[in-house]
C-alpha cells in the first residue's frame, strides 16, 4: 500500500511538473530558465517536452480523427434542414418578400454545404505528421 502511495505521489508530481514546463513554455521562457525555475536539470525539462510534444500530436490526431469529421455532419445536416424548412416557404403560397428571403437563404446554405465540402476539409498537415494509428 505504501509503495502504491509513493508511485501516485511521483506520478502528480510529474504531471504537475510538465504542467509547469508547458506554462513556462508558452510564455517564452527557455528550457534553461524552465529548469532554473523548476530547480531540476535541463535534461528534464528536455524529456518532459518532448512527452509534452508527443501528447500534442495524439491530442491533434484524435480531434482530427474524431471531432471534426462529428462536427461537419453535424454542420451538415443542421444545413439540409435549414434547405428543407425553406424550400417548404418557397414552395407555399406566401408573399415576394419572404419568398425572396427564403431562396436567399437557400443560395446561401449552398454556398455553406459547397464550402464545407472543399474548404472544409483541403487543411494540409506537415508531411512529418501522420494521421495512422497511436502505434505508427
Amino acid at each position: 500500500m505504501r509503495h502504491l502511495s509513493i508511485e501516485t505521489r511521483h506520478s502528480e508530481a510529474l504531471e504537475w511538473r510538465r504542467s509547469q514546463v508547458l506554462e513556462y513554455s508558452s510564455e517564452g521562457y527557455s528550457m534553461r530558465e524552465i529548469a532554473q525555475k523548476l530547480q531540476v536539470d535541463k535534461s528534464a525539462v528536455s524529456r518532459d517536452i518532448q512527452y509534452l510534444r508527443k501528447q500534442a500530436q495524439e491530442n491533434l490526431r484524435d480531434h482530427i480523427q474524431e471531432v471534426i469529421p462529428h462536427e461537419y455532419d453535424k454542420c451538415m445536416t443542421g444545413i439540409n434542414q435549414v434547405l428543407k424548412m425553406a424550400w417548404s416557404i418557397v414552395n407555399n403560397d406566401v408573399d415576394s418578400k419572404t419568398r425572396l428571403q427564403a431562396l436567399t437563404l437557400i443560395n446561401d446554405c449552398n454556398k455553406y454545404k459547397m464550402e464545407l465540402s472543399t474548404n472544409g476539409l483541403s487543411y494540409r498537415m506537415p508531411s512529418s505528421f501522420s494521421l495512422g494509428s497511436r502505434n505508427s
